[in-house]
């Protein structure tokens, strides 16, 4: 089962499923990701940069970013989940289509490996 952030590029950070915030701590340090509020989590920095949390019970994206602007699925965020689409659980696999449907392309999912 996949666990971890997904970055804009299609590449997943893995973590166990205990790690997230640690892990979301140690990707904004290495790739130098602000902070646009005082306390703000390294998760909604994750996020509002366009990445993917996956969790194994979920995976969920932010809608807008910090300016207010739709953040789309990338397309090689997309390939990632095509890609891998065995792997992931029937919650994982809802909360994906989802996110698809709403910013991404969803026939595309369904349409390879169906």
């Amino acid at each position: 089962m996949i666990c971890g952030f997904l970055d804009t590029k299609g590449i997943l950070y893995p973590c166990s499923r205990w790690e997230h915030v640690s892990k979301a701590e140690e990707l904004v340090d290495k790739f130098n990701l602000k902070r646009t509020k005082p306390f703000e989590l390294c998760e909604d920095v994750l996020l509002k940069n366009g990445w993917i949390c996956i969790r194994t019970s979920d995976a969920y994206k932010c809608v807008y970013d910090d300016e207010g602007n739709v953040v789309f699925i990338t397309d090689e965020q997309q390939k990632f989940f095509e890609d891998h689409k065995a792997e992931f659980n029937e919650c994982q696999i809802a909360d994906i289509e989802d996110m698809l449907r709403d910013s991404g392309k969803l026939y595309q999912f369904h349409k390879k490996g169906e």
